[in-house]
């Protein structure tokens, strides 16, 4: 009777939760006069700064497969200069989570705009090169 207890784990369990659309998390702790939806654009007094930057840890499967390149991560960028969402634009296999790992440490200088500091995309190119 498979059918009979699939159905019954079915009733107990929740059902999976559903990561909501970039822009949904992004709104879910960010003022909607400090920041723009990915994808729209705004005048800037100054532009996000790195004040640290982590290297990125070259993984032994990528060093052992010879792969290297340049993955594109975007992130967004606090008012507070840390790191709040980013994901993996443009893959290189083996490489996305190292280079998803270190972008999350790295801090910034928030972008500014009428005097204020303000959340902003970036798009951060994380190179990985075999020496």
């Amino acid at each position: 009777m498979p059918g009979r207890l699939d159905a019954l784990v079915q009733q107990a369990l929740p059902p999976p939760a559903r990561l909501p659309a970039l822009p949904e998390r992004v709104a879910a702790w960010a003022d909607t006069d400090t920041i723009l939806p990915l994808g729209q654009f705004a005048v800037l007094d100054s532009l996000p700064e790195i004040v640290r930057r982590v290297t990125p840890v070259y993984p032994s499967l990528a060093r052992n497969a010879a792969s290297s390149g340049t993955v594109w991560v975007r992130a967004l960028v606090g008012r507070d200069g840390f790191v709040h969402d980013a994901f993996v634009e443009r893959p290189k296999p083996y490489l996305d989570s190292a280079a998803l790992d270190a972008v999350w440490q790295w801090q910034f200088r928030p972008a500014v705009r009428r005097g204020a500091p303000v959340a902003t995309w970036v798009a951060i190119p994380v190179r990985f090169t075999l020496r």
